[in-house]
């Protein structure tokens, strides 16, 4: 078991996705959009799609108390542990579900009902597992960070599920991280090439990260007036 800290609290990790700078910097980022959105100070339902430890939806719900923020994850160690950690930060107003992101079916889960999805999902293409360190093959779940071979396959699904889900009646957003600009590129290939954008209220934008790599994918629904 290890605790690690951030956003003024600790988190407990064991053999899930470890909270990284990166990571941080996403929290800190998808916060701040928040406060500059819409739904600043307001009730919005908050989806975090391969929630790991938490990291991301303990510090939204820590944020806006009047969020409603669940977190979803195919580990049941990770959820364990993210109640775990929501119970530590004293935090009521999240939840935790068991689930695989390739079997969204449930009207609970689809994307219609939530104003602000994101995703940290397992983005390293499977081939490059040899290059990483004893550290963080021993520490981290491989499920947390292999894809296919080119580390899109839960970024495509995620695309895929936002379009045919989103509302036509309200404003709404995803966030998902990527490993940097060439994998942010196949993406972004796969969005206009393969959804569809008749109606032209999706819109697709890249960001970086604190190190200037071109890491993280805003989607966004504008429904007209």
């Amino acid at each position: 078991m290890r605790q690690t800290t951030g956003f003024g609290s600790k988190v407990r990790t064991i053999k899930v996705t470890m909270r990284r700078p990166e990571t941080e910097y996403m929290a800190e980022y998808v916060i701040d959009f928040i406060k500059r959105s819409v739904f600043n100070n307001n009730t919005f339902r908050f989806l975090d799609v391969c929630s790991g430890s938490g990291c991301i939806s303990l510090a939204i719900a820590k944020a806006f108390p009047k969020a409603e923020v669940l977190g979803i994850d195919i580990s049941r160690k990770a959820i364990q542990l993210s109640r775990q950690n929501a119970l530590m930060w004293n935090l009521t107003n999240l939840n935790y579900i068991e689930k695989d992101i390739f079997d969204l079916s449930s009207e609970e889960l689809s994307f219609r009902n939530f104003d602000i999805i994101v995703a940290n999902p397992p983005y390293i293409p499977r081939q490059s597992q040899t290059r990483l360190g004893k550290q963080v093959l021993k520490w981290e779940s491989h499920k947390a960070l292999f894809s296919d071979a080119h580390g899109t396959s839960f970024h495509r699904l995620l695309i895929s599920e936002f379009t045919r889900n989103c509302s036509s009646s309200k404003v709404q957003y995803m966030i998902m991280e990527t490993n940097g600009i060439k994998q942010s590129k196949q993406i972004i290939e796969f969005f206009y090439t393969n959804c569809n954008l008749n109606s032209g209220n999706l819109e697709l934008q890249i960001f970086s990260d604190q190190y200037g790599i071109k890491r993280f994918l805003l989607m966004s629904n504008n429904p007209k007036k």
